[in-house]
C-alpha cells in the first residue's frame, strides 16, 4: 500500500496545492473548500477547521533522515464545507420544476435581469464559517415580475456567496500570521460536476476577485491518490505532479468593486435577516 488519503485531502493533493495559500473547491451536491497552511497547524479564527493535509512518505519515524531531500513530512490545511450547493440546483429542478435540466441553470441564470432577488440556499443550516443548524432557506426581494430565471440566478448567486465566504475566511486566518502576509492569493482551483457551468464560475471569480482555474480532469480525488502513491513508490517530486496540472479552463474577474460589494453588502443583509428569522 502506497498511498492513502480521505476524500477532500486526495482533492488537495491531486489539485497540486503543494504551496501554503494554495487552495481548491470540489463541487457536488455540496461543495467542500481546503487550503494548504504548511508544515505548521494554526487555528481558524473565522469558523473553519484545521486537518492535517498529509504526511509524506510513511511513518515520520521511518523519514526523518530523509526531510532534507523529500517534501516536508506533514503539510496541514484550513477546511471549510458548504453542505449544499449543486443540490440546491436540483432542488430548482425536482422540486420547483422550473428548471428541465440541472444544465439550463446556465443560461437562465444569465438572462436574468433582476438583481433585487437574494437567495440563502441553506437548506441543512449553514455549515462554515457560520455553523448555524437551524437554518432553513430563505428568498428575499420578490416582487411582482419575479420570474422563474431570477430564482435561478438567485440560486447560484447564493451558492457562490457561500463558497465566497469561506475562501475569504481562510484568506483572513492565513494573512492573520505575520509571516503569511507575502503570500499571493491569486487563483482558486476546482473540481466536479457544477464547474461546467459558466455562471456560477465566473460569479465566485467576480466575487472572490481572483482567478478561478477549472481542472482539466474532474476526478481530482482519484488523480491525487494515484499521485501519493508514484510518490510513495517511485520517488515523484512534487514538481512532476504540478507541471502537469492543467485548467481546463480559467475563469477572471470583471466585476466592478462597487457591484461587488453591493452584491456582499445585499447578502450579509440576508444572512442577519435568515438569523433573526430563526432566533
Amino acid at each position: 500500500l502506497h498511498g492513502l488519503l480521505v476524500d477532500q485531502q486526495a482533492s488537495l493533493f491531486g489539485q497540486a496545492c503543494f504551496e501554503e495559500g494554495d487552495m481548491k473547491c470540489s463541487f457536488g451536491t455540496g461543495s467542500f473548500l481546503l487550503m494548504n497552511i504548511g508544515t505548521v497547524p494554526k487555528l481558524s479564527s473565522n469558523g473553519l477547521l484545521t486537518t492535517v493535509a498529509w504526511v509524506l512518505g510513511g511513518s515520520e519515524s521511518e523519514t526523518e533522515i530523509e526531510t532534507e531531500d523529500r517534501s516536508n513530512l506533514r503539510s496541514y490545511a484550513l477546511d471549510g464545507g458548504v453542505f449544499v450547493t449543486g443540490a440546491a440546483v436540483q432542488w430548482l429542478k425536482d422540486n420547483l420544476e422550473i428548471l428541465d435540466d440541472v444544465g439550463d441553470s446556465d443560461e437562465m441564470a444569465s438572462k436574468s435581469t433582476d438583481s433585487d432577488v437574494v437567495v440563502v440556499p441553506a437548506f441543512q443550516g449553514l455549515a462554515a464559517p457560520h455553523w448555524e443548524t437551524s437554518f432553513k432557506c430563505s428568498m428575499f426581494g420578490i416582487s411582482r415580475s419575479t420570474s422563474k430565471i431570477d430564482i435561478v440566478r438567485a440560486t447560484l448567486d447564493g451558492i457562490a456567496c457561500r463558497i465566497y465566504e469561506v475562501a475569504k475566511s481562510m484568506i483572513l486566518d492565513l494573512r492573520a500570521d505575520e509571516n503569511e502576509n507575502q503570500i499571493n492569493f491569486n487563483r482558486l482551483k476546482v473540481d466536479g460536476g457544477p464547474t461546467k457551468n459558466s455562471y456560477l464560475m465566473q460569479r465566485i471569480s467576480d466575487l472572490l476577485d481572483m482567478e478561478v482555474h477549472v481542472m482539466q480532469n474532474t476526478e481530482g480525488t482519484a488523480i491525487g491518490v494515484a499521485n501519493l502513491a508514484s510518490f510513495s513508490a517511485y520517488g515523484t517530486d512534487l514538481s512532476v505532479f504540478s507541471n502537469s496540472w492543467k485548467a481546463e479552463r480559467i475563469y477572471k474577474p470583471a466585476m466592478m468593486s462597487a457591484e461587488r460589494e453591493r452584491i456582499l453588502g445585499k447578502w450579509g443583509r440576508a444572512i442577519e435577516a435568515t438569523r433573526i428569522f430563526h432566533a
